[in-house]
This record gives structure tokens, C-alpha cells and sequence, in this order.
């Protein structure tokens, strides 16, 4: 009897390791082989819009004159934008601050305010891009003393991630036949697509005329910054793509 068990034990094992292993095997075979490639493409925009980020900031004694003193730069900036039809929608105040400003004291006296900072942060979104120059030199005229940046964008962005994007999947569909005809193999129909984004609308170095700067309109910065010319958006896409080998 107890040999009859550990037979029929020992056939129980056999069969299970034999399931086991026909298992794997299945597994294995079932398992795609695929090539995976990387697909990349850009498209060079020419800006439809230009936002300029810029600042005004008044210092005095009195704070009713130095916030007069700001008001009328503001002032300046607002009938220059008015000239070149600028609408009101385009035209934001992102920050506003008002601070005094103290006497240097060496001791641990109380401090002593000497004046007050009026500052104000203003957007201003031009349509008119071919009167870039134009604007730009008169909007240093106004007296303002901070110009953060001069960025370019473009109404049409989606449609250009869309040219971008099917640019980068042909790009990845050619790297992949190309690839698995050098190993003497060919490649079929895609077995999954995911896009990687890090650096989606990237904007290249020209898109940038101008950031945290200091001016002085009465300077050869106003000549220098007008003369320099027009970038362009560049529009990034970056696919994953894994495709079936035939």
C-alpha cells in the first residue's frame, strides 16, 4: 500500500512539473517580439503674438509724489499702447507694490524711513508683430525701468503639436523599418505609442529677446534691443513607439 502511494505520488509530481514547464514554454512563445524606437520632429513657427513684461518703478520721499510719478509712466505706456490698437484685454497688471525704504543705520536704533518704492509690473500682448520695433522703442520712452522679458507665441500652438506630433511618428515608423532592416529583419504593425513631454513648446534662445533687464531709454540699449530681429517658436514632439517584428 505504501508503495502504490509514493508511485502515484511521485507521477503527481512529474505531471505537475511537466505542466509547469509546457506553461513557460506557451508563455515565452506568446510573448511579442518588438523593436522600440524613439520618433522626434520640430516645426519652426513665426510668431503671431509678442507679450512684453515690463516695469515701472518710482522712488520719493513723499509717497502721494511717488505713486503720482508712477502713474504718469503707467500713463505713457497706456496712451503708447492706445496708438497701436492695442485692446484693453491685452493689457494686465500682474504686480503691484508700494514699500518704504529706510536710512542706513550702523547702530540698533530704531530705523528711520527716508521714502517709499512705488513698483508696478505690467503685461502688454502685441498683435501688430511687424510693428515690433516701432513699439518696443516707444515703449522705452515712457520711462519705464525694467523690461523682464519679450517673449513670441502663436495663436495656432495645438495645431502645430498636431504637424509636430504626426512628423515625429513618421520619424519613429522609419527609424524602426530602417533599424530592423540592418538586422535582417522587418518591422510590422505598432504594438503600443506613448508621447514623452519634457520638453513640449520649447521655445528656442531667440524666442527670448530680453529678460530681467535694467534700461535706460535715454541709453544705446533702445537703438540695440529694436534692431534685433524676430525669432521663431520652436514646436517639439516626442513619441514612444514599439513596433511588432514580422
Amino acid at each position: 500500500m505504501k508503495e502504490s502511494t509514493g508511485r502515484i505520488l511521485i507521477i503527481g509530481v512529474i505531471a505537475a512539473v511537466g505542466l509547469f514547464m509546457l506553461s513557460s514554454k506557451n508563455g515565452q512563445a506568446g510573448e511579442p517580439r518588438l523593436i522600440s524606437v524613439v520618433g522626434e520632429a520640430e516645426v519652426k513657427v513665426v510668431p503671431d503674438q509678442i507679450v512684453f513684461c515690463v516695469g515701472a518703478g518710482t522712488r520719493n520721499k513723499v509717497l502721494q509724489t511717488a505713486r503720482e510719478e508712477n502713474d504718469r509712466i503707467v500713463k505713457k505706456v497706456m496712451q503708447v499702447a492706445k496708438r497701436f490698437n492695442i485692446e484693453a484685454k491685452d493689457i494686465m497688471t500682474n504686480y503691484l507694490n508700494v514699500a518704504p525704504y529706510y536710512t542706513d543705520r550702523h547702530d540698533r536704533g530704531t530705523p528711520v524711513i527716508n521714502g517709499y518704492n512705488v513698483y508696478k509690473q505690467i503685461s502688454i500682448t502685441l498683435i501688430r508683430v511687424d510693428r515690433f520695433e516701432e513699439f518696443l522703442c516707444e515703449l522705452l520712452n515712457t520711462g519705464i525701468n525694467y523690461v523682464y522679458h519679450i517673449q513670441f507665441r502663436t495663436t495656432k500652438l495645438n495645431e502645430y503639436r498636431e504637424q509636430a506630433r504626426s512628423l515625429a511618428l513618421q520619424a519613429a515608423a522609419h527609424k524602426a523599418s530602417a533599424m530592423a532592416e540592418q538586422l535582417g529583419q522587418k518591422s510590422g504593425r505598432p504594438y503600443s505609442i506613448s508621447e514623452w513631454q519634457p520638453e513640449r513648446n520649447r521655445l528656442n534662445r531667440d524666442s527670448y529677446l530680453l529678460t530681467n533687464m535694467t534700461v535706460n531709454a535715454n541709453s544705446r540699449n533702445t537703438a540695440e534691443m529694436a534692431a534685433t530681429a524676430l525669432g521663431q517658436i520652436t514646436v517639439k514632439e516626442t513619441v514612444l513607439v514599439s513596433f511588432e517584428l514580422e
